[in-house]
């Protein structure tokens, strides 16, 4: 890939989807950043999937990989593919209590992206890969 600038990575970011009173939510999502031109999970990114994938009854993983906007889209496609993959292996690896878990994996470069791309903060922000995990409902 295409060498540049590395502007220092976001921390992970995590939001919680669903009933605030019925203990844990439905969908917990967390966000994982990765360097300029890299699928390589970072320790940061390996330490956030960890807690989010540590609880039990999860039944379905949405990974959606996701670059910036510099270089060629289907070097940016490939990347946010490899990314996406990349993050499934790990929890395959490292979470074989999720093995019966519905995984879709997907990515896409050049779309969805989660701020604008002029300055290096802003494409730092938009190299990652957005994780759901859904649980399966107990007190409905």
């Amino acid at each position: 890939m295409i060498a540049g600038p590395q502007a220092p990575l976001p921390p992970a970011q995590r939001t919680a989807i669903g009933p605030e009173d019925a203990g844990e939510p439905l969908v917990s999502e967390i966000v994982v950043s990765f360097p300029f031109g890299s699928a390589m999970l970072t320790a940061a990114a390996r330490a956030s999937i960890d807690a989010a994938a540590s609880g039990v009854g999860i039944r379905r993983i949405d990974i959606q990989g996701r670059t910036d906007n510099v270089g060629p889209p289907a070097a940016n496609d490939l990347l946010a593919r490899q990314r996406a993959a990349a993050v499934a292996q790990y929890l395959r690896a490292r979470h074989p209590h999720l093995a019966g878990a519905a995984v879709n994996v997907d990515g896409r470069g050049v779309c969805c992206y989660a701020t604008e791309n002029d300055t290096p903060e802003g494409r730092a922000r938009n190299r990652r890969v957005e994780i759901a995990f859904e649980r399966v409902p107990t007190d409905l």
